[in-house]
């Protein structure tokens, strides 16, 4: 591709992503603009009137009013911007709860399409059901004992079902391979086992219900990605080609692709219908852990063990942009349901072998504004490494799984999914 088209191509992804933003709005970003100045202004009157007006505005000034915090050159506005920054940091991101019971690290979550309900899976070789309303924990699913590991759990749209899998053991002290690699299907409701889906010949890593909970996708270490009939428990599809455990796999909104990321270094996209692999991307010499897709399904996002978050054009596999601020292994991944925000975390040091080990330190959950690349805010509480993040799908609330707890905060700045 000659690089005028590509520049042509990369104006056209940012400018959907600008246009999911909320940008084109001038009247409100001018009046935000004016305020700020206004900050400065030498009537004592006019700068009241402008911080509060700013404060009523609350999230779409947020990163204007951080910008004129650090780099106004009125020392005035500075102060003032600043101010008002510190009083909407916990109106806009504070926390809302914390789900205590695991005893160990969580390794996965999966909210209910309402977000009312969370499933999570842990090292503790349980796997849980929570109301998110209250924060308590409604079922315990399933209990294996600590010397074996839950790595997969998902929960369908409706939350009445659950599939969750186990992904390792104990033996001697260390974590190996678990001998069981099948995937089960729990009614919540009833509080049975359905049914079992064999086929997977290694730990499976990750799992998920398709939009009308009759599917699930599986991704799993013996480096195949399947989809799965629910009704029958037969294997529909197979999509193989990676040379390296695959850490996760995800349906498009519109689930006719898949996204994949793998040890091997690369991330590949995949038709549903077909099992073909589409196209390769991301190969930039370092494991791709996590991967999502955008809402309008023509973008993606991924973090690895090179420590950066990188957005993509799946049309053409080009790079985007790229996040910077993490000082360890990049694991899991998210974009906000309107498309204006990401999420990344990470607490893990690179692997040896094949495992990676928890880095003691940037144990933050980060947020990053999708078009400008800036780091909008990071959440502090977790202990440990962070395996999975998620938004509600309301985009109001965020949640990360980490040192036998997952947190909860406020993302004051995203708004509900189109058409919501």
């Amino acid at each position: 591709m000659s690089r005028w088209v590509w520049s042509i191509a990369a104006c056209v992804l940012v400018g959907s992503l600008a246009g999911a933003r909320g940008e084109g709005r001038p009247a409100e970003d001018a009046e935000v603009a004016r305020l700020i100045r206004q900050l400065g202004s030498e009537d004592f009157d006019e700068r009241e009137k402008a911080s509060r007006r700013l404060e009523e505005i609350g999230g779409p000034a947020w990163g204007a009013l951080r910008r004129a915090a650090e780099h106004d050159k009125d020392a005035e506005v500075r102060g003032r911007a600043a101010e008002i920054v510190r009083t909407l940091r916990p109106r806009l991101f504070g926390p809302v709860r914390t789900l205590t019971g695991h005893n160990g690290q969580v390794n996965c979550l999966s909210v209910s399409a309402d977000g009312k309900r969370v499933l999570s899976g842990g090292m503790d070789g349980t796997v849980r059901l929570w109301d998110l309303t209250t924060g308590e924990q409604i079922e315990l699913v399933a209990e294996h004992g600590d010397t074996v590991a839950v790595w997969g759990a998902a929960l369908s749209p409706d939350g009445k079902r659950a599939l969750f899998a186990l992904g390792m053991r104990q033996q001697n002290g260390e974590w190996v391979s678990c001998d069981d690699n099948d995937i089960r299907l729990w009614d919540l409701e009833k509080h049975r086992f359905i049914r079992l889906l064999r086929g997977h010949t290694d730990d499976v890593r990750n799992l998920a219900f398709t939009a009308d909970g009759r599917h699930a996708l599986s991704g799993a270490r013996d480096r195949t990605i399947r989809l799965w009939d629910l009704e029958t428990g037969a294997e529909v599809r197979r999509f193989e080609g990676h040379t390296g455990l695959i850490r996760f796999s995800v349906l498009s909104p519109d689930e006719r692709q898949i996204l994949s990321s793998s040890f091997d270094e690369s991330i590949r996209l995949w038709d549903v219908e077909t099992g073909e692999e589409l196209s390769r991307f991301g190969e930039n010499g370092a494991d791709v852990l996590g991967v999502a897709f955008l809402p309008d399904g023509r973008s993606a996002v991924s973090g690895g063990a090179d420590k950066m978050l990188r957005l993509w054009d799946l049309a053409t596999g080009r790079e985007v942009r790229r996040f910077e601020g993490h000082t360890s292994v990049i694991w899991p991944v998210a974009a906000s349901p309107d498309g204006r925000f990401l999420l990344s975390a990470g607490g893990m040091r690179n692997r040896t072998r094949v495992f990676y080990q928890p880095s003691g330190d940037d144990q933050d959950v980060r947020l990053w504004d999708a078009v400008t690349g800036e780091e909008v805010h990071h959440y502090e509480g977790h202990t440990g490494c962070i395996l999975c993040v998620r938004f509600t799908p309301d985009g109001q609330v965020l949640s990360a799984a980490s040192d036998g707890t997952i947190r909860l905060w406020n993302m004051g700045l995203s708004a509900a999914k189109p058409g919501k």
